[in-house]
């Protein structure tokens, strides 16, 4: 549990995030997914013997009361509310990126560079980035950094290799594809 050591509802995890427990029963997932959700690595939680719940990161020496993860799901509960009061369908990469986001945030950006995506314009094409960054090699291919710092993947089973990412290809063409299509807001 993400919040605490000791029993916390959903309905007080609710509250927390800033929703109305009586009017807001549709958005009480966003308040499990909090309960659920793994602390960063590096913290745990603690219950201290007056029985406060301390978040602790000993590699920064930080002990502080409220979760490091709180602040991200407030702002999705906030974002929620704001479709729902709108009656827009949420953004659901927004969504996925709060409930799960990526450690690797500088990958992500030089692949959104190497892909040609525009982050301003074409907010809304940066899980192709996200994905490749995250994805697997395929099978039979292994990545190996060279004495220069350069790296080249090798194809095992055909023994050969090359400078680019063998997913690099299939994403490109996902990409063409998907900049035909309209923009979904």
């Amino acid at each position: 549990m993400a919040t605490s050591t000791s029993k916390v509802s959903v309905l007080d995890a609710a509250e927390e995030l800033g929703l109305n427990t009586a009017l807001d029963l549709d958005l009480l997932w966003v308040a499990q997914e909090f309960l659920n959700a793994q602390l960063p690595e590096g913290w745990m939680a603690v219950t201290y013997p007056d029985k406060s719940i301390h978040y602790i990161n000993e590699s920064l020496r930080v002990d502080v009361m409220e979760s490091p993860i709180l602040p991200r799901f407030k702002l999705l509960a906030k974002l929620m509310l704001g479709w729902k009061e709108r009656g827009e369908p949420p953004d659901e990469m927004t969504v996925l990126e709060l409930l799960d986001p990526i450690d690797r945030v500088m990958d992500v950006k030089e692949m959104v560079d190497f892909m040609g995506i525009d982050p301003v314009s074409e907010g809304h094409l940066m899980w192709l980035a996200k994905m490749n960054v995250l994805e697997a090699l395929p099978h039979g291919w292994a990545e190996q950094e060279m004495p220069d710092g350069s790296i080249v993947y090798l194809n095992l089973d055909e023994g050969r290799s090359t400078p680019e990412h063998p997913n690099d290809l299939e994403y490109k063409e996902i990409l063409v594809r998907e900049r035909q299509r309209s923009v979904p807001y």
